[in-house]
């Protein structure tokens, strides 16, 4: 429940940011989540319900789900600082590079 819970997030804040590219794709993230978990709309549902009626374990689903989301937003930002890195060298090479041929130039 955790697995799907936490795609469905994902897949929710996607469809928020590009939901026309992914409309224009004919994708339907909630459908892909389902399906990828081998259940349907009707089965989620029931097992929402399932678990919220015993509120501490709905807790205990909900606090691993944010958990996890968490742990994938730091990895997101290591990723996204990594790239800066090597984007900022390549930067940095390609100045030093152009600042050569100028100076060969003269």
């Amino acid at each position: 429940m955790v697995e799907v819970l936490v795609e469905l997030a994902l897949v929710s804040s996607a469809k928020g940011i590009n939901k026309r590219e992914l409309e224009n794709k004919g994708l339907v993230p909630d459908a892909y989540v389902y399906k990828k978990h081998k259940i349907d709309s009707t089965q989620f549902v029931q097992s929402n319900n399932y678990y919220a009626f015993d509120i501490e374990v709905y807790t205990e689903i909900y606090q691993k789900v944010k958990d996890s989301l968490e742990a994938l937003r730091v990895v997101y930002k290591e990723v996204l600082k990594e790239e800066d890195d090597i984007k900022q060298k390549e930067l940095k090479e390609t100045l030093k590079a152009k600042k050569s041929n100028v100076l060969k130039r003269q």
